[in-house]
């Protein structure tokens, strides 16, 4: 396996040392161009004699520019090269009686202030690249994660999404199965059929349907034991003024239901009808009492058409 990966390892790494072989060749031309226009400017213009006397002196710009631009190693190229032709070709004068280390430090001011700017300014810009480039490698390393939990995102949702799909058709594939056999039954489906399958939807061992007559409450179909308190006109009335099934999950509800059962749910004469009564659960099992175990309870009367039907030709 090793062996196998040597091969691709050693060309991956003549591919990453191209572009800097590349880059230094680049830096050396652009130095030499440099140098180069700054002697033509010399010899056709100056005097030939290196910029003596020059202030400031025009090698500063290659120096500068390299270790601003390149770092410490081409800005010290660069010095090195402005401090040899300064040496060769410029015009240093030694006067009789003057101090030979005087003469020295006035022909080696100059490259040793390039050096050091060279030195200096390729630090500072050495340090200003390494930063830019570990910036960099963060930024990529947070747009990797980014894009990983983005992903991971997506495929939440899509599960989210499937699952939420799943529980909504397995909520209501009952129901529906419930609703049509109670509309191919007709007139045929028995009350104690019918209260069996509510039974059986909604896991409630007790319930009743009420008749709504003159504020007062009759019994018209019962599943299970039946409390002795019978809804009055306050929670009737309620049940009549609301959208959504009153339960005990609401604060307000407890005390209109109290000792009469968990929910009530509004019965209408037909989808549109009058307000007939209300169907009154007095047990329920525990998952039923959340929002959406609520919400499935409101379409329950819809399959009592039947009984209501009854009750009113009665």
């Amino acid at each position: 396996m090793s062996a196998a990966r040597a091969p691709g390892g050693r060309e991956r790494r003549q591919r990453e040392d191209v572009p800097v072989v590349s880059g230094h060749l680049r830096i050396a031309i652009e130095l030499a161009i440099g140098f180069a226009v700054l002697l033509a400017i010399d010899r056709l213009l100056g005097r030939a004699d290196a910029f003596t006397g020059v202030q400031p002196h025009p090698y500063w710009l290659p120096v500068l520019l390299g270790a601003v631009l390149y770092g410490t190693g081409p800005g010290l190229a660069a010095a090195a090269v402005a401090s040899l032709l300064w040496v060769l070709l410029g015009h240093h004068v030694f006067a009789p009686g003057q101090d030979y280390f005087v003469h020295v430090f006035a022909v080696a001011k100059l490259p040793l202030l390039w050096t050091i700017s060279a030195l200096g300014l390729g630090e500072i810009a050495l340090f200003r690249a390494r930063r830019l480039e570990k910036v960099m490698r963060r930024e990529g390393k947070y747009a990797r994660q980014v894009d990983i939990l983005s992903r991971r995102y997506r495929r939440l949702n899509a599960i989210n999404q499937d699952l939420q799909l799943r529980i909504t058709t397995e909520q209501r594939t009952v129901p529906h199965a419930v609703a049509q056999a109670v509309a191919v039954g007709g007139d045929a489906v028995a009350p104690d059929a019918l209260a069996a399958l509510i039974a059986l939807v909604t896991g409630s061992a007790a319930f009743t349907l009420y008749r709504a007559e003159d504020g007062q409450s009759s019994t018209v179909l019962t599943h299970g034991p039946v409390p002795a308190v019978r809804p009055g006109p306050v929670l009737l009335t309620a049940v009549r003024l609301r959208d959504t099934p009153v339960h005990v999950g609401v604060a307000q509800d407890q005390v209109l239901l109290n000792g009469i059962g968990l929910c009530a749910v509004a019965v209408h004469a037909g989808r549109q009808g009058p307000f007939f009564g209300a169907l009154i659960f007095h047990d329920l099992p525990a998952d039923r009492l959340t929002d959406a175990g609520i919400a499935g309870l409101g379409a329950v009367p819809q399959w009592l058409d039947i009984v209501v039907g009854r009750a009113g030709r009665a």
